[in-house]
């Protein structure tokens, strides 16, 4: 009786674009190309080295694919406060948003405001594209900290007003509301 050979684990760890550029006949440029959505090749050809990767188990490094490039596809959410069921919503809502345009999320739970600079620190050296601040414990001090560390592509809060030059802020005006709803009484 004749057993299968089991491949080991990392059987395809080391499968490389040139592997599949050699079994699918293309170069090396054709399969990256092969793996953007808007980048120039044929159907025919997508095809052929989309098989290729299937049969030899190649999948892309995003991390080695970011180094080479200026983007990374992936936005920083820190967030400081899981217990409210708004924000949940919230977060559930942004993260389909963001990953129907192609990006991906680093979520990370700010435990409390001491733990927002190294939260930041972590997001910062993971070459993110943006960073999405939700909550209330990101103050212009914690900002200004961040825009010092010259690390940030884009650096939005969300949920709270910043007067930071340098930082988009999403936020309800909450002086203009009050003043409309008491108007409206």
């Amino acid at each position: 009786m004749e057993s299968a050979q089991v491949p080991k684990s990392d059987s395809f760890a080391n499968v490389t674009a040139d592997d599949v550029a050699a079994s699918a006949g293309v170069s090396r440029w054709t399969v990256n190309r092969a793996f953007k959505k808007d980048a120039s090749i044929s159907p025919k050809t997508r095809a052929k080295v989309m098989s290729a990767a299937q049969t030899l188990g190649y999948v892309p490094d995003l991390s080695a694919a970011a180094l080479a490039s200026t983007r990374s596809n992936l936005v920083a959410l820190l967030i400081d406060d899981f217990a409210n069921p708004h924000k949940l919503v919230m977060l559930e809502r942004l993260t389909r948003a963001l990953r129907s345009r192609g990006w991906d999320t680093l979520l990370v739970n700010t435990l409390d405001r001491d733990d927002t600079q190294p939260a930041l620190l972590n997001a910062s050296q993971r070459r993110v594209d943006a960073t999405i601040l939700i909550g209330i414990q990101f103050d212009d001090e914690v900002l200004a900290t961040a825009h010092r560390a010259r690390r940030f592509k884009k650096l939005i809060i969300f949920a709270r007003q910043s007067q930071n030059p340098d930082t988009i802020s999403i936020a309800v005006d909450d002086e203009a509301a009050t003043r409309e709803i008491t108007a409206y009484v």
